[in-house]
């Protein structure tokens, strides 16, 4: 991730895919350096048109226990920026992944209670968002894994 002066401001190291770590983290690989097979894409559908935020925590949700291969290498970068969804659209993003997450859990009454246990986790995520993405945090707490 890069400022808005090119400088670096958080590195993360991406994790493998894993549908359980997903549910509880939401996306926490990086949806631009995602690629799906076409018999995945035809066996899962299209992107949920009626979500804005979530829509990559959705279909990482949907593909379920989808064979991925973990590439350990960088093939994409992105920017932070206030004008960004993940800084504009908070209370979206919360909904949304609530929503998300609530389908997911179906008739699960241990996956529905811990949906209702991380949306409080979110929203404290959500009031200190621009914490986190700060130099003062990167330099508290250094590198990341998602």
């Amino acid at each position: 991730m890069n400022g808005t002066d090119g400088a670096v401001v958080r590195r993360f190291r991406s994790s493998p895919y894993d549908p359980k770590r997903v549910f509880v983290h939401g996306c926490y690989i990086f949806s631009g350096a995602i690629f799906f097979r076409r018999e995945l894409i035809e066996r899962v559908g299209p992107f949920d048109e009626n979500l804005h935020a979530c829509m990559d925590f959705d279909y990482l949700m949907r593909i379920g226990d989808a064979c991925a291969v973990h590439v350990r290498r960088t093939v994409a970068l992105f920017r932070m920026s206030a004008e960004q969804k993940s800084a504009t659209m908070r209370s979206t993003f919360l909904r949304e992944s609530h929503q998300v997450r609530w389908r997911a859990a179906r008739r699960s009454a241990r996956m529905r209670l811990l949906t209702l246990v991380l949306d409080v986790r979110d929203s404290v995520y959500l009031l200190t968002h621009r914490f986190r993405y700060s130099r003062a945090w990167s330099s508290i707490r250094g590198t990341h894994r998602l």
